[in-house]
C-alpha cells in the first residue's frame, strides 16, 4: 500500500471521541497510514486527549489550531502544514465515528488500482435506519440541492459523506485557496475539481457505504440549516 496521508478534524470532541477504535484501527494499519488529528479550536480538552491517548509522533500527529475555521479550512490548514511531506493519497474522515474507519481501506481499494483521481463514500440516505428521520430528510435536501449547483452527469449519489480519499494530483486544485464555506467545503471540492476539468466527474468514484455506526445525539442544530442555506446562495454566486 502506498502511504495515506488521514485527517480527522475535531471540535470539542472531548466526550465523543471514541478512543479505543482509533487505537485498534492506527495500530492495525501503522506504516500504510499516518493519521493527523486536528483541533479545530476546540473549547474543551480534545487536544488533549488525544495527546495523551493516540499522538506517537511516528505515525500519529496532533495538529493544534488556535481558533476554530469551521471542518473545510482546518483541513486545509492541516494539509499546507504537512506540504513538506509527500504522500500519494490524502483522506479524511469524521472524528465522531458514525462513519466506520475501515471504509476509507474501501475508499482506498477503489481508488488505487483505478485511473480514478477520487474516491468519495456514498450513504444510502433513503433506506438508512439509523440515521434520525429528519437527518435523513435534511442530507437527502442537501444532496439535492448540492447536485444542481454542481452540475455533474451523472449526478453524486452523496456529495457530503464525510470520508473521502483523493490521490496528490488534486491536492493544489482542491486545497490551494481558502473555502467560503464552513460546513460546505465538499461541494466546493467538487466546483473546483469541475473548474480545473469540465469531464472530472469520469475521475470521481463512488463507494458505498453500508453500515453507519450511531455515534449518538448530533452536534448539529436545526437553526444552523438557515445558515447552510445562506451558504448554499454564497457558493452558487462565488463559483458561478
Amino acid at each position: 500500500m502506498k502511504k495515506i496521508a488521514l485527517f480527522i478534524p475535531c471540535y470539542n470532541e472531548e466526550n465523543r471521541l471514541k478512543i479505543a477504535p482509533f487505537q485498534k484501527f492506527i495500530k492495525a494499519n501503522k506504516g500504510q497510514i499516518d493519521f493527523y488529528f486536528i483541533n479545530d479550536g476546540s473549547l474543551d480538552n480534545t487536544g488533549k486527549r488525544i495527546n495523551d491517548n493516540l499522538v506517537d509522533e511516528k505515525t500519529v500527529f496532533l495538529i493544534q489550531l488556535n481558533k476554530n475555521l469551521g471542518k473545510g479550512n482546518a483541513l486545509r490548514e492541516g494539509i499546507i502544514s504537512i506540504k513538506d511531506k509527500e504522500y500519494h493519497t490524502y483522506g479524511f474522515i469524521d472524528a465522531d465515528m458514525d462513519i466506520p474507519l475501515e471504509q476509507i481501506l474501501k475508499l482506498y481499494n477503489n481508488l488505487i488500482p483505478s485511473p480514478y483521481l477520487m474516491a468519495i463514500s456514498s450513504r444510502d440516505l433513503y433506506r438508512s435506519i439509523k440515521i434520525s428521520r429528519f437527518r435523513s430528510l435534511s442530507s437527502v435536501a442537501m444532496v439535492f440541492i448540492a447536485n444542481h449547483i454542481i452540475q455533474f452527469k451523472p449526478e453524486l449519489k452523496d456529495t457530503q459523506c464525510g470520508c473521502k480519499l483523493f490521490k496528490s494530483e488534486l491536492l493544489d486544485i482542491c486545497f490551494k485557496d481558502p473555502f467560503i464555506s464552513e460546513w460546505l467545503f465538499d461541494i466546493e471540492l467538487f466546483l473546483r475539481i469541475k473548474k480545473d476539468d469540465p469531464k472530472s466527474r469520469e475521475k470521481i468514484c463512488e463507494v458505498p457505504l453500508r453500515d453507519l455506526e450511531k455515534s449518538g445525539k448530533s452536534g448539529f442544530k436545526i437553526v444552523e440549516n438557515f445558515k447552510i442555506f445562506r451558504q448554499l446562495y454564497q457558493i452558487n454566486k462565488h463559483y458561478r
